[in-house]
């Protein structure tokens, strides 16, 4: 079959006409795409508002309004028409009728669900781990003068005191005081970088001392009844918790429901030695804090009578709300009223005390209950005795 030529368009001349250009359809969508965006409206950087409703201070000292019309805490430089409002504002604050918001703030909080929510659960577990390991971290000297202070140690008997020296004196260094031989000792500790240690690791390991400070701060340490009711130990044992593997490797971004309970034990247990072996370090807020996640004030109270450490009746109360305080003031980035930060704890505490107890599956539910510790055997948490 004869083919057919294309019916090609001509001029008055009888030559083709020329072909019209076209444009590729992928330069059509991006001139399309760059004509949408050259059209659409920026942006703003300023917002309307219709009014102040409080006024709080940054850390940078910036003033900041929560503003009608406005999605949160803006400095006054981001309102547009700011000024005529500020001077409405100042005002109504003469008048005592505004809310002015800082760390004492306590303001009624309605949704409860959301403050016991798993979200704010984690988060608070996960920064409260987190602020305990950047303390522990801190730089070694600094924080030995912070835990070991020379009015709460005491030597086991003339004997160790003697001894301290004469090991001195083999290192060319001064005579310690039993707080400096614990110093001296933790210093040494943190350069070796181990997590399990020996008496024959440790210069002064063998050398006895005895705490005789006070966890509850407000009470008057009374040497002479502490040299009989406490017991001294080693410097070793008062040390090694510290350096408890669990506590530098828990990372609770990474716990899944399942895998709680087999992460929370061995936490707990490492948490535990802190009020029946290093006492001191609960004078600290973070290891506090992370040791009140994991023990009720009552439950703490009874570890703490096995090594003779006493506490006010409203130790509890005073610390949990130093607790809540400096979480608001230094964590919650939402600046939520006090008794909702308060709610999050509660339902951290009894989290985690609930992982340490029991089992759960994929989806959260309870596999089996009081699984806490499985197979482990009472554990003699009493110091040793002293040498005399």
């Amino acid at each position: 079959m004869a083919r057919t030529k294309p019916n090609t368009a001509r001029d008055a001349s009888g030559r083709a006409a020329p072909k019209a250009k076209t444009t590729p359809r992928a330069a059509v969508k991006k001139v399309n795409a760059r004509a949408r965006a050259k059209a659409r409206e920026p942006t703003p950087t300023k917002y309307p508002i219709r009014r102040f409703l409080a006024q709080r201070t940054a850390r940078d000292g910036t003033v900041q309004y929560l503003v009608d019309w406005q999605p949160g805490w803006e400095s006054q430089d981001n309102l547009e028409g700011a000024h005529v409002q500020a001077k409405d504002w100042e005002e109504v604050k003469q008048e005592k009728q505004t809310i002015q918001f800082n760390g004492a703030t306590v303001m009624k909080c309605t949704n409860q669900t959301e403050d016991n929510s798993p979200e704010n659960v984690k988060l608070m577990v996960l920064t409260v781990v987190n602020k305990f390991k950047k303390y522990m971290a801190k730089d070694a000297a600094t924080l030995a003068r912070e835990l070991f202070r020379d009015d709460d140690w005491v030597f086991g008997s003339t004997r160790h005191d003697e001894d301290a020296a004469t090991l001195a004196t083999q290192q060319r260094d001064s005579k310690p005081s039993a707080a400096e031989v614990l110093r001296r000792t933790y210093l040494e500790m943190r350069a070796l970088g181990q997590h399990e240690f020996v008496q024959a690791d440790l210069h002064y390991g063998a050398i006895k001392v005895r705490y005789i400070g006070q966890v509850d701060t407000s009470i008057k340490s009374n040497r002479d009844r502490l040299m009989k009711t406490r017991s001294a130990s080693t410097v070793l044992q008062y040390l090694f918790p510290l350096f408890d593997r669990e506590l530098s490797t828990m990372s609770p971004s990474t716990w899944k429901n399942e895998t709680t309970h087999k992460y929370a034990v061995p936490i707990s247990r490492a948490v535990e030695r802190f009020a029946t072996h290093t006492p001191y370090l609960l004078t600290q807020i973070w290891p506090l804090f992370l040791t009140r996640l994991f023990f009720t004030s009552d439950n703490l109270t009874k570890l703490f009578k096995k090594v003779a450490i006493e506490l006010r009746d409203e130790w509890a109360d005073a610390t949990r709300d130093i607790l809540m305080n400096t979480y608001h003031a230094e964590c919650d980035w939402e600046m939520r009223p006090m008794d909702c930060v308060e709610r999050t704890y509660l339902q951290a505490r009894d989290d985690m005390q609930s992982w340490v107890k029991n089992r759960y599956d994929r989806g959260g539910y309870l596999v089996r209950e009081g699984a806490e510790r499985d197979g482990e055997s009472d554990r003699d948490v009493e110091m040793e005795e002293v040498d005399e």
